[in-house]
């Protein structure tokens, strides 16, 4: 059963054929994606292979989980009478990005469940290997696809690489603590070195400077955590550098992108300020000026927000967003939302610190991971659903199937 998972598992993080007809004919509600397609039979496999019967370290992640969702929903149903709409369009809208976010959550949660038994403990890492690969390669592939004579079709690629960007830092940072970390020289140990190699090629091709910037403030901290293990740190860090030189050398794009926020020249700097874009003359993408124009409409909802995913319209949101996830949640679940979801974060920090994850050598490689999907996550709105929210729930299963020393004690 296994084997199946990560088949399916790999043929989620394919770039999507999406579909091109709208969910229910209505344009407004969107498409679905090839990952959206595979949920059903993924949670039926996970399902199908079972869980054996004791406490893990997630267990104490799920009521903020709960909480967060039962919020989540209270301020969706609750769009119709706050904004005297009747069954409207953008209610639906809400409810099914709602209800997709759910999905890919019970997801993660399933696939930590299935993993708690001894025969599928390898399943999580062989995951992650295989959606860095899959992940990256498919990056590199679109970005190659410009300059091949084949065109792929219409509907085949990513709709934001700059997401599937931080879901490759997020890997990368999570590969990185644990090879540094003592993972050991076995086929496993290889094939996540070569996933290492083949996410970063990814991630500097994605044009995702968000992600850039994510992975960066991980090492410095993997740098500064492992600085007893010389040896593996050098090596680990110059072969990632060694890649990073070459590609800023040899790749036009990705030296521009780099030198546009390290040292824009005049014109792009006069560029910026027209744009009202910038920090300290570092190129932001104008995230700092619009999080403080949306922000200014935080108090027109200060408590329930204005609903999950709910912009545009009677909400005086930019349809676009803020550019920071969780700017989005604050805006559209409120202050008590927004509370929560820091609260899960922090949790999920402090479970990374438990005696059980430092014995299996994850605290380190889960906080990387954590920090880049932190960092990422405040570039852009990536985490409402589908693979990138996956992705980090299956890194956080490394830590989240270890089986708790309170059951033990209990």
């Amino acid at each position: 059963m296994k084997y199946v998972l990560l088949c399916l598992i790999g043929a989620m993080y394919l770039p999507s054929l999406m579909d091109s007809n709208p969910i229910g004919g209505i344009q407004e509600l969107g498409t679905l994606k090839t990952s959206d397609y595979l949920v059903l039979p993924t949670i039926l496999t996970l399902l199908a292979m079972g869980t054996e019967r004791f406490r893990t370290i997630a267990t104490d992640l799920l009521p903020l989980l709960v909480t967060f969702l039962t919020w989540t929903l209270l301020g969706v149903l609750l769009i119709l009478p706050q904004y005297n709409f009747v069954w409207d369009r953008e209610f639906l809208f809400s409810l099914l990005k709602f209800g997709k976010f759910s999905v890919y959550v019970l997801l993660g949660m399933l696939f930590t469940r299935a993993i708690k038994k001894e025969r599928y403990r390898d399943v999580q890492l062989k995951a992650v290997i295989v959606s860095s690969i899959v992940n990256g390669a498919g990056l590199i592939y679109l970005f190659a696809s410009q300059f091949l004579t084949i065109e792929a079709p219409a509907d085949f690629g990513y709709d934001n690489t700059n997401g599937y960007g931080v879901l490759a830092a997020c890997s990368c940072a999570f590969l990185e603590g644990l090879l540094i970390n003592g993972l050991e020289r076995t086929k496993v140990g290889y094939m996540s070195l070569i996933a290492l190699v083949v996410s970063l090629l990814g991630l500097i091709v994605s044009d995702g400077r968000g992600a850039w910037v994510a992975l960066f403030v991980a090492s410095l901290y993997i740098v500064y955590k492992a600085r007893r293990r010389l040896r593996r740190t050098v090596f680990v860090f110059s072969l990632l550098s060694g890649i990073v030189a070459v590609m800023y050398n040899y790749n036009d794009v990705f030296h521009e992108q780099v030198s546009h926020i390290i040292a824009p020249d005049d014109a792009y700097q006069s560029k910026m300020e027209e744009n009202r874009a910038g920090i300290a003359g570092f190129d932001d993408g104008r995230r700092l000026t619009t999080a403080i124009e949306e922000l200014s409409h935080l108090s027109d909802a200060p408590v329930l927000g204005t609903g999950f995913f709910h912009r545009g319209g009677k909400t005086n949101l930019s349809i676009w967003g803020s550019h920071s996830f969780f700017i989005q949640v604050l805006l559209e679940t409120g202050f008590v939302g927004c509370l929560i979801l820091l609260l899960l974060l922090v949790k999920m920090w402090k479970l990374s610190e438990r005696s059980e994850s430092r014995q299996a050598n994850l605290e380190l490689p889960n906080k990387a991971a954590l920090i880049t999907a932190v960092v990422g996550g405040m570039s852009g709105e990536y985490f409402y659903g589908g693979v990138i929210l996956l992705n980090v729930l299956i890194i956080f299963s490394s830590v989240g199937r270890l089986r708790s020393v309170r059951d033990e004690t209990a």
